[in-house]
């Protein structure tokens, strides 16, 4: 299959061209996102800008992708884990909570920064050093 790119071209004709035949499904979900809407908006929603989308989309991001593919997931995946904690929730939902800043405010949130560290779910190694706060 050939594709080529003009300024009609949609976002996932880029990255299908970009990606090639092996290209993830949560590029095509990306991709999906920005031409319903536009890069700006799909980038606004999984907090990036829209140049950190073009290059995702473009296979130029020199990043890690496995993150771009988390939060991508999160905002178009409708995908579920069960968390210790809170039970099944979204995926957005778990990242939102586990990459809290702010300090506890009730009982749920502190479990919830008790246990994130080791629950299966925690694929955020800058959250390895979190503190207990009981």
């Amino acid at each position: 299959m050939s594709v080529k790119v003009n300024k009609d071209s949609t976002n996932i004709d880029r990255a299908r061209l970009a990606w090639g035949e092996n290209m993830p499904g949560w590029v095509q979900l990306l991709a999906a996102a920005c031409d319903a809407t536009s890069q700006r908006e799909a980038g606004d929603r999984i907090g990036k800008s829209n140049g950190y989308v073009s290059r995702v989309l473009n296979n130029r991001y020199p990043g890690d992708l496995e993150e771009a593919e988390k939060i991508v997931r999160a905002a178009w995946g409708g995908e579920e884990v069960n968390c210790p904690i809170w039970g099944l929730l979204p995926l957005a939902n778990c990242m939102r909570h586990r990459r809290r800043t702010d300090l506890p405010i009730n009982l749920m949130h502190r479990l919830h920064r008790r246990h994130c560290p080791t629950c299966p779910n925690n694929t955020d190694a800058h959250l390895d050093d979190a503190e207990d706060v009981l």
